[in-house]
C-alpha cells in the first residue's frame, strides 16, 4: 500500500498537533485556580466576628490555604466562608495563628490589635 506523501505530512502534522494539544491541556490543568461560590445571604448580618447566623452556618468554608511560597501546606489552618448580599461581600475567617496582629485605624489614630 503506497500512501501519498502530501497524505504522510499531513498525518504527522495531525499527530504533532494533538500530542501538542495534550501536552498544553496538562499543563493548564495543574494551574487551574480553586473556585469557591459565594452565596448570597438569607438574612441581614451583623458585623461582630462570630458565625451565629443561619447564612453562616449554611455556607460552606474553602479548603485550607495553603503556603505564600507554593504549593505547600501551612503552618497554621486557615480557612473563610464568604457571603453576599445587594451591598457587600462578607468574609469570615478562621485563623488558627497563635500571634496574628493587624492595624486598625478609627478617626486618624492607629491601633495595634
Amino acid at each position: 500500500m503506497n500512501i501519498e506523501p502530501s497524505i504522510k505530512i499531513k498525518r504527522i502534522i495531525a499527530i504533532f498537533l494533538f500530542l501538542t494539544y495534550l501536552c498544553c491541556a496538562s499543563l493548564l490543568a495543574q494551574n487551574t485556580p480553586k473556585k469557591y461560590i459565594a452565596h448570597k445571604a438569607l438574612n441581614s448580618l451583623e458585623i461582630d466576628g462570630l458565625a451565629n447566623e443561619e447564612s453562616w452556618e449554611n455556607a460552606k468554608w474553602t479548603t485550607e490555604f495553603i503556603d505564600i511560597e507554593g504549593d505547600k501546606k501551612a503552618t497554621y489552618k486557615t480557612r473563610v466562608k464568604m457571603l453576599w448580599d445587594d451591598t457587600y461581600l462578607y468574609f469570615f475567617a478562621l485563623l488558627d495563628e497563635p500571634q496574628c496582629m493587624g492595624r486598625y485605624y478609627k478617626k486618624g489614630c492607629s491601633y495595634f490589635s
